[in-house]
């Protein structure tokens, strides 16, 4: 689970929990998975100054070149392009390594670097506007579906835990006032 710490503040808290809601919308899986796979993109983030946004909307460009590669694969390859090593996007991506050359110039800030590789997507046709487009209408109303499902389900879960554990409690009261009654 992120927690409130991990992510530093309130607002990159609820910034996470948004994107993970719509990426639940896009690809499916539950909240939680959804939440687990941008923590590490939180911890990048954090670690390297680069915009928390700016990473998952790269993390879901490269999961579109290649989704085998997952939101693990873009994470790493856009943390070593943070710390100027292009090897891992030109491998996992097979993006040509002339493409990242600039990667390497330590004199690049952490947007600046992360631009390098909007740059290429763009070039090649991966927008922004691509990701939400590359899932259809139909996929989105089945994992928004599934989305409420979920939270359904958890509220659901959360009262019947608590009603269970009034009842338990009330039971067990009930034990201990009858066990007093036959010792009087």
């Amino acid at each position: 689970r992120l927690t409130r710490e991990l992510a530093g503040s309130q607002e990159v808290y609820t910034q996470v929990v948004a994107a993970a809601r719509r990426q639940q919308e896009l690809y499916g899986g539950s909240l939680q998975e959804n939440i687990a796979g941008i923590q590490g993109l939180v911890i990048t983030s954090r670690s390297s100054g680069a915009e928390l946004q700016q990473l998952i909307d790269l993390s879901q460009r490269l999961a579109l070149l290649d989704p085998s590669q997952g939101v693990e694969g873009s994470r790493i390859a856009l943390s070593e392009a943070l710390a100027g090593d292009p090897r891992s996007l030109a491998l996992r991506y097979e993006i040509p390594r002339s493409a990242l050359e600039k990667l390497k110039d330590e004199s690049l800030s952490a947007s600046e670097r992360l631009l390098v590789v909007d740059q290429y997507l763009n070039k090649i046709g991966i927008t922004s506007a691509v990701v939400g487009d590359a899932v259809s209408q139909q996929a989105i109303a089945y994992n928004r579906l599934n989305a409420e499902l979920d939270t359904t389900i958890t509220r659901v879960g959360g009262g019947l835990a608590d009603g269970f554990a009034d009842f338990r409690g009330a039971e067990r009261r009930s034990r201990r006032a009858t066990r007093a009654g036959w010792r009087n």
